[in-house]
């Protein structure tokens, strides 16, 4: 029987949060022909004994952290079905979110992304479908410019349109907390860009998803509740690296050699504020020692152009990823 729907889920550290998520799928998996496939991004704590699913489960372990575009494409290449769920491991669907997902994509064939609405589990809206990602949406990011008012009217118009929406609406780019996409759009970009270690390679699958000639659509409808940034919180180093790689390879890929030159700029400086402002904050705070230490190797990584692969933030040199252990429960 062909199948309908691939779950795909890179876990990082966040297997104690697989349940919840799987839990609340349990339904719409049940009535359709899907699969699961977990690919743990060297947590080494191996597969909860108690995950279990309707469907078939497959879990992957990498020794090492690859990446969340590296395993998600890796993912991918073993998956069959005919739509892919790409979904943070720290994620749950409301009741009757992945059905109003589903539902969004067949009624609009061209749709090569469907989002939902992504809120906090305190009810907030949280902030995850974008307009084009520009050169001027990136600047926004600098010194906390996105926090002032003259700089954050587009995300203000997302954020009124999120809540007065009564369908599905086209949206610039979403994020890749969770992703509803079809296979042939997949397959006609190629996936997620292998150089985007963690971030930045969900604007730049929608840009090409809409370069294929497809759109991307945000169905508001569908509920999800994401715990935002668990795998990350104990790694404040790491995601200090983790945002400068994505910005500079983004802006090297896709903007003028002047606009990339004044992001490089703009965040030398923005660096060397942080790293001074850390310095006397660190004797206060364990979680600023943490970012300070991000900060120092963020410059090293801008200086030595190590943020154009994704080794130059891996922790430890990622072995080859080919032929991952896997157990089928």
């Amino acid at each position: 029987m062909p199948v309908n729907l691939s779950v795909l889920i890179v876990n990082y550290f966040a297997e104690n949060l697989l349940t919840g998520l799987i839990t609340s799928v349990n339904g719409f998996l049940s009535k359709r022909s899907s699969e699961i496939l977990i690919w743990d991004n060297g947590s080494r704590n191996g597969r909860p004994q108690t995950l279990s699913a309707p469907c078939t489960l497959t879990w992957f372990s990498s020794p090492d952290n690859v990446g969340f575009a590296n395993g998600h494409n890796t993912l991918a290449r073993r998956a069959e079905g005919k739509r892919f769920l790409i979904i943070n491991p720290d994620a749950e669907f409301a009741l009757g979110g992945l059905e109003q997902l589903w539902e969004a994509a067949k009624e609009n064939p061209r749709a090569g992304v469907v989002a939902p609405r992504i809120q906090y589990p305190d009810g907030r809206l949280q902030v995850s479908v974008f307009p084009p990602y520009t050169f001027s949406f990136d600047v926004r990011k600098s010194f906390w410019l996105e926090r002032t008012t003259i700089f954050s009217r587009l995300e203000r118009e997302m954020v009124k349109k999120l809540a007065e929406a009564k369908g599905p609406f086209r949206v610039g780019w979403a994020s890749g907390a969770c992703l509803l996409v079809s296979r042939e759009a997949w397959e006609k970009t190629g996936g997620f860009d292998p150089n985007f270690f963690f971030g930045g390679e969900d604007a730049d699958f929608c840009g090409r998803v809409q370069e294929a000639g497809f759109e991307i659509l945000c169905e508001p409808r569908a509920v999800l509740v994401h715990q935002a940034g668990q795998s990350l919180e104990r790694e404040l180093k790491m995601k200090v690296l983790y945002y400068y790689q994505k910005r500079l390879h983004y802006a090297h890929k896709h903007f003028s050699h002047v606009q990339y030159g004044i992001l490089w700029l703009t965040s030398t400086l923005e660096l060397v504020g942080k790293l001074v402002l850390g310095f006397f904050l660190s004797f206060f705070s364990n979680a600023w020692r943490e970012k300070r230490k991000g900060y120092v190797g963020a410059l090293v990584l801008i200086f030595f152009g190590r943020w154009k692969k994704p080794e130059g933030v891996m922790q430890k040199k990622a072995r080859k990823i080919q032929n991952p252990m896997e157990a089928v429960v």
